[in-house]
């Protein structure tokens, strides 16, 4: 693998999007000849040392980055000049479900990045299928499917756009609910996310398998009396609502009606 450019794939997700996007990206690298490792986020650590591109994926929580993402690039060790004749640069791609809507995201992940001596030299966001099941609209499948079709046809020009030498920073974008609204929802959301795993239940319906706390990614499910139990580590990402087979979970459901919703799991995505 001598003279082989590296790069390193780092992706949070709750139901296969990010992760979905990391790995359309990493095989547009590998056909470039490059070689590429993909892990999740936290447990792939930083990205590697010989790395001359970082690519992180990750969903737009509230137009902004999840905590988990913004502790990792925070405390990622600072990149160290040039690997050979190659800079270290950083694709960096957000998924969310309005394209428009991307907000602080993507401008506050160059900011961590670029603290850390991380040249982002492309940063966009990709739409993807919406998984938000108990406060919002989630699509049917032959609608997921074209969704994940134009985001998968994204990515691979995001890739290739990376590795022609292209650059792009998606800015600072607050359409839909305007600056005022856009502040008020980040702020809540906030607030909030330490709060809202205490208004997950697991209604009669649940069988007591335990998938949810196998697949939760932070690790803040435990099972107590045949039931779950969620932890304030919970990020929200809405994986145990939409992967629980009996449809069991539900969350503010006097409000959101999340049980009426569809449930979304990206395909290729096996938890």
């Amino acid at each position: 693998m001598s003279g082989v450019p590296k790069a390193s794939f780092r992706y949070f997700t709750g139901t296969g999007n990010s992760k979905r996007i990391a790995e359309v990206c990493a095989s547009v690298f590998e056909a470039g000849g490059w070689s590429a490792e993909i892990a999740a986020i936290p447990e792939g650590g930083p990205p590697a040392e010989d790395s001359s591109a970082a690519c992180l994926v990750f969903p737009v929580y509230s137009l902004d980055l999840p905590r988990i993402v913004r502790r990792y690039l925070e405390a990622l060790p600072p990149a160290t000049g040039a690997i050979g004749s190659r800079p270290r640069q950083a694709l960096l791609l957000a998924t969310g479900g309005n394209e428009d809507d991307c907000g602080w995201s993507l401008v506050e992940g160059v900011g961590l990045l670029a603290a850390r001596g991380w040249d982002a030299a492309y940063a966009d966001l990709v739409r993807m299928p919406n998984n938000w099941g108990p406060f919002m609209r989630v699509p049917g499948a032959s609608e997921a499917a074209a969704i994940l079709a134009a985001g998968e046809a994204k990515a691979k020009e995001s890739a290739e756009a990376f590795l022609a030498g292209r650059r792009y920073a998606k800015p600072l974008s607050l359409p839909v609910f305007g600056p005022l609204g856009s502040r008020l929802m980040r702020a809540g959301f906030k607030l909030g996310v330490k709060r809202l795993w205490r208004k997950f239940r697991a209604d009669g319906k649940c069988t007591s398998c335990g998938l949810c706390a196998r697949s939760c990614p932070t690790s803040s499910i435990a099972m107590a009396g045949g039931r779950p139990r969620w932890s304030a580590t919970c990020e929200q990402c809405m994986r145990c609502f939409n992967l629980c087979p009996s449809r069991a979970i539900a969350q503010l459901e006097a409000i959101g009606k999340g049980s009426r919703r569809e449930r979304y799991v990206e395909p290729h995505f096996k938890p």
